[in-house]
């Protein structure tokens, strides 16, 4: 518990922060707008590439956990597609609210997991977890920017299969998994002080990005939970650590993968997606009301992940 403790409470406690500077006089609300162009197009994708470039893809296989990884992401992103219109009823959502939703509901915080991780089963499940994380960041950022544009796209933009592989083409993020395998892969060197100042980047987007999510949050929001919001976190922490439990035991996968896989299934939302939803017109503010409700609801539901595979 204290471990889940520790490694949740400085991303609530940043996210306080940038609540507490959005309503402040001491930054100036013409700042916000900027700031998140700025993480959009430098501070993530350069948390993206250097995440890829540092992992260690020697040991990858195409069986075992990164298959049963594989299957469980696509059947998640598949299922919250699906089910769009019945979700749309119930929770009455419009397009944009949909976007957050699903991307609240297939995106998860890797950051998170690994000190959790870490703490409990050492450096080499540590590593499992960075490598299991890092194979995925390309289909989940593909599938998450086609759903927002496509949900979102104005109807003067004409929205065609051109337009689409445009637009997701030039997202900065899925810029940034591409050129990170491709380096990983080719095994291109790159000089030691350019890798130092990606990192240094790196590390600056993890702070910021929970500022940035603190900036967009509607107190009226956490004050009064909406159905919508207990909707996307049961699909995010519940049913998601469900479906890769299922998937991993026909799969006989068991040991630290089969509890690292799950685990990190149950981790709340990855904070990149609320300046997706931002920058190409989804409901920022309902993404950030779910990331602080999925960040405060994972201290029990990953408690009671550990506890039950433990």
């Amino acid at each position: 518990m204290q471990i889940i403790f520790e490694s949740l409470l400085p991303v609530f406690l940043l996210i306080i922060l940038g609540v507490i500077l959005k309503r402040s006089p001491v930054v100036s609300r013409d700042f916000w707008s900027d700031f998140e162009r700025f993480g959009f197009y430098i501070l993530f994708p350069a948390l993206v590439f250097v995440y890829l470039v540092k992992a260690d893809f020697s040991q990858i296989t195409l069986d075992g956990p990164p298959l049963a990884l594989t299957i469980a992401i696509l059947c998640q992103l598949l299922i919250m597609w699906i089910i769009q219109k019945p979700i749309k009823a119930v929770f009455s959502l419009n397009d944009a609210s949909f976007s957050s939703f699903y991307q609240t509901s297939t995106r998860f915080n890797g950051f998170i997991l690994i000190p959790i991780v870490e703490s409990a089963y050492g450096n080499d499940g540590a590593a499992l977890a960075i490598l299991v994380l890092a194979c995925f960041m390309l289909p989940i950022n593909i599938f998450n920017v086609a759903a927002v544009v496509k949900l979102c796209a104005r109807e003067d933009e004409h929205p065609n299969f051109a337009f689409y592989v445009k637009r997701i083409t030039a997202n900065p993020l899925v810029i940034a998994c591409v050129l990170g395998l491709i380096v990983q892969l080719v095994h291109i060197p790159i000089y030691a002080p350019i890798l130092v100042s990606f990192d240094l980047l790196a590390r600056a987007a993890l702070g910021l990005g929970l500022i940035m999510v603190g900036s967009g949050l509607r107190l009226r929001d956490v004050a009064v939970p909406t159905p919508t919001m207990f909707g996307a976190t049961f699909f995010k922490l519940l049913f998601f650590p469900a479906l890769i439990a299922c998937i991993c035991y026909l799969l006989q996968i068991d040991g630290i993968a089969f509890t690292i896989l799950v685990l990190g299934a149950g981790m709340p939302t990855a904070m990149n997606g609320y300046l997706i939803a931002r920058q190409y017109g989804g409901d920022a503010e309902l993404y950030a009301a779910i990331s602080v409700m999925q960040v405060v609801v994972s201290f029990f539901t990953i408690s009671l992940i550990m506890y039950l595979v433990g």
